[in-house]
């Protein structure tokens, strides 16, 4: 055993109670377990390999014959898969949950986006924008935030039809 270099002798002249008693759970270990278990799964390989092979119907041979036959009509067969999958609560769940993460995702890049865009549109120095959020501002249409945010890309499209001096107009001569 271990090639020579072990003595039972000095390990049993050593521990007189353990040693004897770890060399035989040790041998017992070795020798009962662990290559009966190597044995098992060989044997278990030589088993499997050995089993009469099932015969399995030739799925691709009809595909391939549909397929043809479709193609040769002009029409087009969908195949359905053999097996479908019933999604679990677990699954409906999750797939909830993602879609509900996608949509606050979308939701708070617009938010976002309108943000950065209302930041924008007020930080600019354009004296013609000045004069038309004075003119606006000045006017008692607009009673929150909201309503002028709202009314950017209407004031945007203002600015582009009028003139530094046309800005001073009162809103009620321009629509919006």
């Amino acid at each position: 055993m271990f090639l020579g270099k072990f003595s039972v002798q000095q390990y049993f002249d050593n521990a007189p109670v353990f040693g004897p008693l770890l060399f035989a759970t040790y041998m017992i270990f070795i020798t009962m377990i662990m290559i009966n278990l190597f044995v098992g799964v060989i044997c278990g390989g030589f088993v499997e390999m050995h089993k009469p092979e099932e015969k399995e119907p030739a799925n691709v041979l009809d595909f391939i014959s549909t397929r043809v036959k479709s193609i040769a009509s002009g029409s087009e067969v969908v195949h359905n898969p053999i097996y479908l999958e019933w999604a679990d609560d677990w699954d409906n769940l999750i797939s909830g949950f993602s879609e509900l993460c996608d949509n606050c995702i979308y939701m708070m890049r617009n938010i976002e986006n309108e943000n950065l865009r209302h930041i924008k549109f007020f930080e600019s120095a354009d004296k013609k924008k000045k004069n038309l959020l004075k003119t606006v501002l000045s006017s008692d249409l607009l009673i929150y935030e909201n309503d002028l945010c709202d009314g950017i890309t209407m004031l945007e499209r203002k600015l582009k039809e009028i003139s530094t001096d046309g800005a001073h107009l009162s809103i009620s001569e321009t629509q919006f």
